[in-house]
């Protein structure tokens, strides 16, 4: 059993078998879908200028509520992927006005 100092905790040997079955099972994942590195980074990259371009637009807008831009700031941070969708979905029509 390894001991984690930073967490004050040991971790088992079943989460180590856990992760390395994680990562073995979404490598096998990618490759059978036919994805590289090249697609993972691509998609990766298109995720990412998702998020940051939903940050940036919550930030600038005004809302018709002024906590929603909180809210939506939350959502997004931690719930990236999912939170930056339906803020373009639905939080873009909660703008009072666009800059």
């Amino acid at each position: 059993m390894d001991y984690d100092r930073a967490a004050g905790r040991k971790d088992s040997a079943i989460t180590g078998k856990y992760k390395q079955i994680a990562i073995i099972m979404l490598a096998t994942l990618f490759a059978f879908m036919g994805l590289g590195g090249a697609e993972v980074a691509i998609v990766g990259l298109l995720i990412l200028g998702m998020v940051i371009w939903a940050l940036v637009d919550v930030i600038k807008s005004d809302f018709t509520k002024p906590n929603n831009k909180f809210v939506w700031i939350l959502v997004i941070v931690f719930m990236p992927i999912l939170g930056s969708f339906l803020y373009l979905l639905i939080g873009r029509g909660q703008r009072a006005s666009r800059y």
